[in-house]
């Protein structure tokens, strides 16, 4: 393990010491913060006061919401950009010449995982942090320490199983010109899994199943459903439950998929699941690597 976690330092000392990479590892976040400061929080707001009408109860349930769902931004940004480096190393003729060492090619593979996780994980709590700072700011409360104990690890558990899912997608890439393609699309498509950009409620039924069925979608619901549990019982105690209940799925606190609704167990599963795969995925992947002559 000495060796695992000497190539872990290795790589988060080129995160932390390479600004580019921390800035844009946190562009996503930084966009939506934008857009909802200066265009997306009125719009939703007014969307919701539309039917239920107020809207001191509202703003508060609406950042609190926001801030759940950039949680999975660098929960998955950060992680990427650490697994950028494995690219790096290939392209640099690094990786193959590790590769022919006495060291196991699955303690490569960890140094790499383990580097993104620690990174993701670190970069994920001041994300919470500041979200906090946000939400309170703007009339919300803190959170019970129990709860943020349980969006932590929620948030662990996301990045874990990214982490598998960025090992494998990267895993075979040989360029940073093919890196560049991969990682755009990627941080784009974080949001709308995330359900930020426009909420899940507000989208066409197959859009909507398309993004309920991948696995970010259900960490997003996990930690939403914590953060925004005070602004919920503020705004719920002031309109009908039918209300409640329709608000709770058009801004993706309730994954109904196919006539089922997800139970918070099922969502954990279905994220430990996810990442398991691309693990097995990545292994067999690396087991089979040849180096080139």
């Amino acid at each position: 393990m000495k060796t695992v976690w000497s190539f872990t330092l290795r790589n988060l000392k080129r995160y932390y010491r390479d600004m580019g990479s921390l800035f844009f590892s946190l562009l996503s976040v930084l966009i939506v913060v934008a857009l909802y400061i200066f265009f997306l929080t009125d719009m939703q707001v007014r969307s919701i006061q539309s039917v239920i009408g107020g809207r001191d109860a509202i703003e508060p349930f609406i950042h609190a919401w926001i801030v759940g769902g950039l949680l999975c931004i660098p929960a998955v940004s950060v992680p990427l950009v650490l697994l950028t480096f494995k690219v790096d190393d290939t392209a640099e003729g690094i990786y193959e010449d590790l590769i022919v060492t006495p060291v196991r090619r699955v303690y490569l593979m960890l140094g790499y995982i383990l580097a993104a996780w620690i990174a993701g994980f670190a970069m994920t709590c001041l994300t919470l942090i500041l979200g906090e700072i946000f939400i309170v700011v703007k009339g919300g409360s803190w959170l019970p320490i129990l709860s943020v104990l349980q969006m932590l690890g929620i948030a662990g558990l996301t990045i874990l199983a990214f982490s598998g899912f960025s090992f494998f997608a990267v895993h075979g890439l040989r360029t940073h010109s093919s890196l560049m393609v991969v990682n755009t699309m990627l941080n784009t498509l974080i949001g709308f899994f995330a359900g930020l950009y426009i909420p899940i409620g507000f989208l066409s039924d197959g859009v909507a199943a398309a993004i309920k069925a991948f696995p970010l979608s259900h960490a997003a619901a996990l930690l939403r459903r914590i953060i925004m549990k005070p602004a919920m019982n503020r705004l719920f105690s002031q309109i009908p439950i039918d209300a409640a209940g329709k608000i709770r799925q058009n801004y993706g606190m309730e994954l109904i998929l196919g006539g089922h609704s997800f139970t918070s167990l099922e969502m954990l599963c279905v994220l430990a699941g996810f990442g398991l795969v691309f693990y097995i995925a990545s292994a067999a992947m690396l087991a089979k690597t040849k180096v080139r002559e």
